[in-house]
């Protein structure tokens, strides 16, 4: 059961964190295990106990939903594939977001339409609102917040040059990635970042 909320806008990107806690958790270290180390040794260089605390739930929340191999694969991958997939972890890991990424971006991708900005994300949540009790609950501001934090996602990642032109980039998928992800099942989610 799909779950609509905005919590996705108290988190970053975090690709450098992510990386890092994709090592740890392939070295085994349980979510416990991993926020008693940011706690003790500051891994994240995190200026708070409470962004120690954050980083390191949100990114293993993240990347604990990744088959096995992609979290080996982030853990020692270039920038350019650490930052395809740790947008696919948020993905997985939020409703909302993975939603939109279907039925707003892919759609922009395919008809060519080569431009996304706040507005199309502040369309998608107000017809999410109107058709789910759950979204229903997301707050006017929080709308604001999610057109924000959805494109800067999208930016940090690649895909939309900037905030300012919305202009959609097709992204440079490195060929060993491609076959990682179709092996692990998400031949969808290439489809999604290239409109193909």
């Amino acid at each position: 059961m799909k779950k609509y909320n905005a919590s996705i806008t108290s988190s970053l990107f975090w690709v450098q964190e992510s990386r890092k806690t994709a090592i740890y958790i392939k070295d085994g270290l349980s979510r416990e295990e991993l926020c008693e180390l940011s706690r003790k040794e500051n891994i994240y260089m995190a200026p708070s106990d409470d962004r120690k605390r954050k980083i390191a739930n949100t990114t293993y929340d993240r990347i604990i939903l990744l088959p096995p191999k992609l979290i080996a694969f982030l853990s020692d991958c270039d920038l350019e594939s650490a930052k395809i997939i740790v947008l696919l972890s948020i993905m997985l890991k939020d409703d909302l977001f993975h939603d939109f990424m279907v039925e707003v971006y892919k759609e922009k991708m395919m008809l060519g339409d080569k431009k996304i900005i706040n507005n199309d994300v502040r369309i998608y949540i107000e017809e999410k609102r109107n058709m789910y009790e759950d979204a229903a609950k997301i707050s006017d501001a929080s709308v604001y917040k999610l057109g924000q934090t959805f494109i800067k996602f999208l930016i940090e990642c690649g895909l939309v040059e900037n905030a300012k032109t919305g202009k959609i980039k097709v992204p440079y998928i490195d060929y060993n990635l491609v076959n990682l992800l179709e092996e692990s099942g998400y031949r969808d989610f290439i489809s999604i970042m290239t409109g193909e």
